[in-house]
């Protein structure tokens, strides 16, 4: 189920979906036994692609907010996909840049990198 998560690009509809996975032990006990879901208030998605969705590239502040939604009883999948992007941006593996940005709190923003 876990190699499906992360940033994966589509060739055929030149598009790049990112896919964030959080088990929730509520709607499936199986998921863990101790923590809980981590308290996020937004989660963006950040990177060189941003100038083709009519944002600036590395933007923060025009960045897309990834949707989240439940995933299969067994947790929460936030998600984001560019839609059609120019073709250099897409074909080429390794190309592409990205991090999502993590928002727990009004002032708690983590930014890690997507490949």
């Amino acid at each position: 189920m876990y190699e499906s998560f992360g940033a994966s690009v589509d060739q055929n509809a030149k598009a790049v979906t990112f896919r964030v996975f959080f088990p929730d032990n509520a709607l499936d006990p199986s998921q863990y036994q101790r923590g809980g879901l981590p308290h996020i208030a937004q989660m963006k998605v950040i990177g060189d692609f941003q100038s083709q969705i009519g944002a600036k590239d590395w933007d923060i502040d025009t960045a897309p907010m990834m949707r989240k939604e439940q995933y299969q009883n067994k947790g929460w999948l936030n998600s984001y996909n560019t839609g059609p992007l120019a073709k250099q941006t897409v074909w080429r593996p390794g190309m592409h840049r990205g991090r999502k940005s993590v928002t727990s709190g009004p002032s708690s923003t983590v930014m890690d990198r997507l490949q």
